[in-house]
């Protein structure tokens, strides 16, 4: 598989407007660089990234560079992943996953009606 490009990285200061007024549904990692399952999350999230293409942005939250938006979202365990549409929350999967698992619940969220 060719090197994926890196996800981009957002904060508490830029969450507003990277998550909340984004044009499509954006999944946010929140993740740590302790965090092991964190790392394997990411090369699959690249994978997804890339399987929706525009349809889907997929940015990640270092937890302790911006402790805001975990403390806001209830984020207690990294890796957790938050589907937004706008501010609507649509998904949540905490730890572990499969890319196949990650996909699918996708779908299913976004083709939920609002």
């Amino acid at each position: 598989m060719p090197n994926m490009p890196e996800l981009p990285r957002i904060h508490d200061g830029t969450f507003a407007d990277e998550v909340f007024r984004a044009s499509q549904p954006t999944l946010v990692e929140f993740w740590a660089e302790w965090c092991q399952p964190c790392q394997v999350a990411d090369k699959i999230l690249q994978e997804v990234a890339a399987a929706f293409g525009p349809a889907l942005r997929v940015v990640r939250l270092d937890v302790d560079e911006s402790p805001v938006a975990p403390l806001l979202y209830g984020v207690h365990t990294v890796p957790t992943l938050i589907l937004f549409r706008q501010e609507e929350e649509k998904l949540r999967v905490t730890g572990t996953f499969s890319k196949e698992s990650l996909l699918r619940k996708i779908r299913d969220a976004l083709q939920t009606p609002r």
